[in-house]
């Protein structure tokens, strides 16, 4: 009697498979979220450029003779892009809190596995000398 080959894996052979790819989904998961964080920044930062750069050409304009930094966001020249983590209402532009700089405050709309709006928030300053400060406050 001649006997037939059996084909396909064994159990253990599956078992060993299920095992690796368990193991990789534990290192690609958390590393996930950290991309998530690097794309809200950086977000955050192209936004904060436009509107910081807009407020020192404000403030440099020869011809309006501005000698101030401004908060009326229609004053200043920027388009903001498409947000996809930042809520366009939550800017906030202040020149009260030093002499001589802006503070734009940013803060997340809530997205993306935040629960609550606000708990991201980005503040940039800037100087009447062009120098800047960004910041990141996370929860």
């Amino acid at each position: 009697m001649k006997r037939m080959k059996k084909s396909g894996f064994t159990l253990l052979e599956l078992l060993v498979v299920v095992i690796i790819i368990g193991i990789l989904v534990t290192v690609v998961v958390p590393q996930f979220g950290k991309v998530i964080d690097r794309s809200r920044e950086t977000e955050a930062l192209n936004i904060l450029g436009s509107v910081l750069t807009s407020e020192y050409a404000w403030y440099q304009d020869p011809n309006g003779g501005n000698s101030t930094f401004t908060t009326n966001e229609s004053n200043l020249t920027f388009a903001l892009p498409t947000m996809k983590y930042w809520d366009r209402d939550s800017i906030t532009i202040d020149t009260s809190v030093t002499p001589n700089t802006v503070t734009v405050v940013l803060k997340d709309n809530g997205t993306h596995g935040h629960a609550t709006a606000g708990s991201h928030k980005v503040t940039g300053v800037i100087n009447t000398d062009g120098t800047r400060t960004i910041s990141f406050t996370r929860p």
